[in-house]
């Protein structure tokens, strides 16, 4: 999930690991509650979490690295496009069609799947299935050497380049 700030402190951010709704980058700490709830509570939740780690000093804490694909689907860089690619590889069928196959949709999403590959490359072979089983990720199949040079030297026009690509599949 993306690092979106929670207002007050830069390193409490929303999302985090399956499970989370938030997370503080200086220490570690997640914020894990149950769903669905009131919005409300999530919200109650979400401040208290913020108001507790606005106060945290830098720790040198970093994300421990995933040694096996398992793992890295359980860390905090993942996201609806890259644990697509996943669960292809996997051939976890039964959940890619209970939550759905997504490309990425900006920069950061495709940043995500470019760390999946560049951790375990392996997992570029489910290409053809995700392609075939949805037809969105077709340009992305074909286009990803592209897109790769994009992101490493050109990053600020990932955007457009998405777009463009999801445009071009939905005119097919």
């Amino acid at each position: 999930m993306s690092d979106v700030a929670l207002n007050g402190a830069p390193w409490v951010v929303a999302g985090g690991k399956v499970g989370e709704l938030g997370h503080c980058r200086r220490c570690g700490a997640g914020l894990r509650m149950t769903l669905p709830q009131p919005v409300d509570t999530v919200v109650f939740a979400l401040d208290g979490f913020n108001a507790k780690h606005a106060r945290c000093e830098e720790q040198g804490y970093t994300e421990p690295t995933p040694k096996t694909l398992e793992e890295w689907m359980q860390s905090r860089d993942t996201g609806r496009s890259s644990m697509s690619i996943a669960r292809v590889y996997k051939g976890d069928w039964q959940r890619a069609a209970i939550v759905g196959l997504d490309v990425p949709h900006d920069g950061a999403d495709f940043g995500r799947c470019y760390r999946l590959l560049k951790m375990f490359p392996q997992v570029r072979e489910a290409f053809p299935k995700l392609a075939e089983l949805c037809p969105t990720w077709k340009p992305f199949v074909e286009h990803w050497d592209l897109l790769t040079k994009t992101f490493e030297s050109e990053p600020e026009k990932m955007y457009v380049l998405i777009q463009s690509l999801i445009l071009s599949e939905s005119t097919r």
